[in-house]
């Protein structure tokens, strides 16, 4: 099984992926877990990932555009029977 991670730390995962369960299965070449930085799917010399919410108020929330350009990106290595995507949020991208 192949899991593609989006995410702006993707140093982060290294540890939790690597030990318990999850650490043998990859061991075992069972989960394929790939980690991808959002920053390098951005344009701009910041290398913004976030955007101020819609309608205002406090927090922040992902770029749109930089979640799905990591998304089709993450796809083009994955063959048509990898290709389920799910986001955290209350909206799903397909």
């Amino acid at each position: 099984m192949r899991i593609d991670v989006l995410t702006i730390f993707p140093d982060y995962l290294d540890g939790p992926l690597g030990v318990s369960l999850l650490g043998k299965a990859r061991e075992n070449g069972l989960l394929d877990v790939r980690t991808h930085d959002l920053r390098d799917f951005t344009d701009d010399r910041h290398r913004t990932v976030d955007d101020s919410p819609y309608g205002g108020g406090a927090g922040m929330v992902m770029t749109r555009t930089i979640a799905r350009e990591g998304a089709m990106r993450s796809d083009a290595t994955a063959s048509e029977a990898q290709q389920n995507r799910f986001f955290a949020g209350d909206e799903a991208v397909t």
